[in-house]
């Protein structure tokens, strides 16, 4: 019994740790207490941020912990399931992926469209240039074992003030991990 206490302080100080190390990486990144006096500042600020982080998130999100791997399958089985729900006997989906990082919750859609026999095409949209890179390269990845699914991404210019406008027909279903 003892050994299994040990195993899970070990296991809670690790996980405690990559949290310290998170907040003292975003804290680094975002300069101390950034106070922004308008939306435009607020979404430069938040652009900056996560153009920053881009690197340390992706290097995290190469392989998603198996704590977390439940986490996603659940939430890609969901969304997958109410688009279902919700549409007629279509064997493909188009799904609008709004913050979509870099783009880890995208195998865990392909891996659920697979089982429910659907062809998937993922659009991801995020606030930061870099984290849009970082989710094209897994698209990449992905794609190559997926051929029949598909992906676009694209980084939401932050000095556009009118709000992206899609045909209501392009896009099954919006969806965001955040």
């Amino acid at each position: 019994m003892m050994a299994t206490t040990d195993t899970n302080d070990e296991g809670q100080q690790q996980e405690q740790q990559q949290q310290d190390n998170f907040v003292k990486h975003q804290a680094s990144v975002s300069q101390g207490n950034t106070i922004c006096t308008s939306e435009e500042e607020h979404l430069s600020h938040q652009q900056n941020v996560f153009d920053t982080m881009s690197e340390w998130f992706a290097d995290r999100e190469k392989e998603v912990t198996p704590d977390l791997e439940p986490i996603y399958q659940d939430m890609a089985n969901d969304i997958l399931q109410q688009i279902r729900d919700a549409s007629s006997n279509s064997s493909s989906l188009r799904l609008l992926d709004v913050a979509c990082g870099t783009g880890v919750l995208w195998e865990f859609l392909f891996e659920a469209a697979n089982q429910a026999n659907l062809s998937l095409a993922i659009q991801g949209v995020d606030l930061s240039p870099a984290m849009v890179e970082h989710a094209s390269k897994r698209a990449k990845r992905l794609l190559d074992h997926h051929h029949h699914h598909n992906t676009q991404q694209r980084n939401r210019n932050k000095k556009d003030d009118t709000p992206p406008t899609l045909p209501s027909h392009t896009i099954d279903v919006v969806a965001s991990d955040i």
